[in-house]
């Protein structure tokens, strides 16, 4: 049927940001909490064979975070640390969410574990996967982070 590549993608597009918005929402209720959860992009690069996801993490330190790859699934856990704290402080606005957060990201493509980067620059983790050639077995991976460490 000519033209219904674009129907299947667009429906792809639209499974995964409602498994997004309902894994976040699952997420939150089995922390008992509106915990931290990271802003994250999802994009598709077809011209070069990969999914790249960007992921806000502004604050937390990289050697606390942890990236697998499960399937057509990716998750990413860590912890932004408690602010500043003394008895001879208080808060008076407090806007930056803090704690342990996990996301949980479907990809809406297979991709191989091998040739997985990611790197951190300016307070963004990028993750690059390239695009399988084959469908990809059940597995989980460990994505090592390079790049600048820290804070």
């Amino acid at each position: 049927m000519p033209g219904s590549g674009g129907v299947f993608r667009e429906f792809e597009r639209l499974q995964r940001e409602i498994e997004e918005l309902f894994g976040s929402l699952s997420e939150r209720e089995r922390s008992g909490s509106l915990g931290f959860l990271p802003a994250v992009d999802v994009l598709h690069d077809e011209a070069q064979g990969r999914v790249v996801v960007l992921v806000e993490l502004a604050g937390v330190d990289l050697r606390g975070v942890v990236v697998e790859l499960h399937g057509r699934a990716l998750v990413i856990s860590g912890e932004r640390p408690l602010g500043e704290s003394s008895s001879s402080c208080s808060y008076q606005q407090v806007e930056i969410e803090r704690g342990r957060f996990r996301r949980l990201i479907h990809l809406g493509a297979d991709v191989e574990a091998r040739g997985a980067r990611a790197t951190y620059v300016d307070g963004i983790l990028r993750i690059e996967l390239p695009l399988a050639r084959e469908r990809a077995r059940e597995g989980r991976t460990k994505v090592k982070v390079t790049g600048a460490r820290g804070r």
